[in-house]
């Protein structure tokens, strides 16, 4: 009895590693607003970002999963189950929580994810003047936990 116990003590904690990726950015592009002007720029990729189940406390800002800069409790995107997109089994599709216009996409069998930031261009700064937060796009791999 205490080996079965054992066995499905392992394999519920094996299935709840699974469902969380631990995503570090491995490049970085997009613009930089310089005296009045968006410019191209490199960025040097700093943030980490898991993706896990979103859990009952965390079931208020939405979604099945939820992908989180890698210590902060609200989620930056918000996800619904992974799904069938054409030419790909399987894709999960986020949408920025709280921020229009921002995606983050991850493809299980490669590990490769893609995270825009695109809202600093096309919204106003203060009293209608240009955001200087800086648009940008990301990518890199995600390992399971």
């Amino acid at each position: 009895m205490k080996y079965i116990l054992a066995v499905l003590v392992m394999t519920f904690s094996l299935q709840s590693i699974a469902d969380s990726w631990l995503c570090p950015g491995d490049q970085s592009a997009g613009f930089q607003l310089t005296d009045g002007n968006w410019q191209p720029f490199s960025f040097t990729p700093g943030d980490q970002y898991l993706i896990k189940e979103a859990d009952e406390k965390r079931s208020a800002y939405g979604g099945i999963y939820q992908v989180h800069v890698f210590g902060k409790k609200v989620p930056t995107w918000t996800c619904g189950d992974f799904r069938s997109v054409i030419g790909t089994e399987k894709l999960l599709v986020c949408d920025g929580w709280g921020t229009p216009g921002e995606s983050f996409k991850y493809h299980p069998l490669t590990g490769h994810f893609l995270a825009t930031r695109t809202t600093g261009y096309v919204q106003d700064g203060k009293e209608g003047g240009i955001s200087p937060a800086t648009p940008s796009i990301e990518i890199g791999t995600c390992s399971p936990l």
